[in-house]
């Protein structure tokens, strides 16, 4: 994230960096917690067990034991997923991207980071409440989950390639000169790859591999998260240790 001879450093009165040091927490402690919660879920199926590279993830939330186009469905802690998992996910990143509302140095950045947030967080609670199931096709509810599933892995990679931009061309509070450009750089192209991924996904959709596919689409943008976090958190332990 930075450069060890030349740290990077935040300016802001206490009260900010406060804010800062909680949002950085809260980038490290979601997409962590979400792997956690994920993990937890598929090590509850029992037959057959779950599939990482099968089966989607939002099949860990369905609560219908059963099969849904192909993929089986057994997710006894659905409910720990959805609430836990899913929408805290949401939730999460939209607390962090409010904490750090200031880091962010041009206003349009700020607001449009804040809306993609908003439309991620509400994206997440749809796809925690409503499920992709043969239950939920015939209650006309399944839309639901697709209306809440697609603007989410969309507007995360589009979040990342904007982001990634932004830190390219502008050194932005946290990162030294060389750090965010090289930060950019990854996180431009973590976006451009989970773009990749989803339309590989919409083209490929009903294989094998679903699930491995769509995990590409999300992965990079949870990882993004924390590196983003350790970043801060780094910067304002520098700050501190400065006197600033």
């Amino acid at each position: 994230m930075s450069i060890r001879t030349a740290p990077a450093t935040l300016t802001g009165t206490p009260h900010a960096l406060r804010r800062w040091r909680i949002g950085g927490t809260i980038l490290i402690i979601g997409p962590l917690l979400y792997w956690v919660i994920e993990a937890i879920g598929a090590m509850a199926w029992d037959n057959p067990r779950y599939s990482y590279v099968f089966n989607y993830i939002s099949d860990l939330g369905v609560p219908n034991p059963g099969t849904f186009e192909g993929r089986p469905l057994d997710s006894e802690l659905h409910l720990l997923v959805n609430i836990a998992g899913f929408a805290l996910q949401g939730v999460l990143l939209l607390a962090a991207t409010i904490m750090l509302w200031r880091t962010v140095s041009a206003p349009v950045m700020r607001w449009f980071y804040l809306i993609i947030s908003a439309f991620y967080a509400a994206g997440l609670i749809l796809v925690a409440s409503f499920h992709g199931s043969d239950a939920a096709v015939a209650d006309g509810t399944a839309v639901w989950h697709g209306v809440g599933a697609l603007p989410t892995f969309v507007g995360a990679n589009i979040i990342l390639i904007l982001i990634g931009i932004h830190l390219f061309r502008r050194r932005q509070q946290g990162f030294t000169s060389v750090g965010s450009r090289v930060v950019g750089a990854l996180f431009a192209t973590l976006g451009v790859v989970g773009i990749s991924a989803l339309i590989t996904l919409l083209s490929i959709s009903g294989s094998s591999v679903d699930g491995l596919v769509e995990r590409i689409v999300i992965y990079p943008f949870l990882a993004a998260q924390v590196i983003a976090g350790v970043g801060l958190l780094r910067a304002t332990r520098h700050t501190s240790n400065s006197g600033v």
